[in-house]
C-alpha cells in the first residue's frame, strides 16, 4: 500500500476486535494505517488492511473513499 488516500465508515462494522461507529476515519499513508489520526498498533494493521482491500475489491458497502485536499494552505 504506497498510497495516500482516505476513508470515512458510513455504516458501523461489528467485529470480534470491536466495533468502528460511522463517522470515523482510516487514513493509509506510505504503508502505515491511522484511524481517526492515530497510528494503529500493528496487531491491527491486518484486519484493517483486509478491510480495505475487501471493500474495493466487491465495492463499498462500510467505507467511501474521500478526498483528500492538495497542497491546501
Amino acid at each position: 500500500m504506497n498510497n495516500y488516500k482516505r476513508y470515512k465508515f458510513v455504516k458501523e462494522l461489528k467485529v470480534k476486535e470491536g466495533t468502528f461507529p460511522v463517522g470515523s476515519e482510516i487514513t493509509v499513508m506510505n504503508d502505515r494505517i491511522f484511524y481517526n489520526g492515530g497510528m494503529i498498533q500493528s496487531s491491527f494493521y491486518d484486519l484493517f488492511a483486509d478491510l480495505i482491500e475487501y471493500e474495493t475489491i466487491k465495492g463499498f458497502k462500510y467505507l467511501r473513499e474521500i478526498p483528500i485536499p492538495y497542497n491546501k494552505i
